[in-house]
């Protein structure tokens, strides 16, 4: 980028309406995705359903809780990555 910030980049080569664009997308929230209200609804039921789990099966239960809720926080994390390397 020839040592000019990011902003100045956008400005020089694509113009304002790039970084309105952009700046935009900052207020797409991961909260609003049907996937991730589908990933919670889907993490409640599991939940729901260990619960009549014999106790002999807690470590079931607990890979079953983890692998549901781990849809959810996979989605909340990929939200906040921002570089292409992530």
């Amino acid at each position: 980028m020839l040592g000019l910030g990011v902003e100045k980049w956008f400005r020089v080569f694509c113009g304002w309406n790039v970084i309105a664009f952009v700046a935009s997308l900052d207020r797409l929230l991961f909260e609003d995705l049907r996937v991730y209200q589908a990933a919670l609804d889907c993490a409640e039921s599991v939940i729901r359903l260990t619960r009549t789990f014999p106790s002999d099966f807690s470590f079931l239960k607990d890979q079953f809780r983890r692998a549901a809720t781990s849809i959810s926080l996979n989605i909340a994390e990929g939200n906040g990555r921002t570089h292409p390397g992530d």
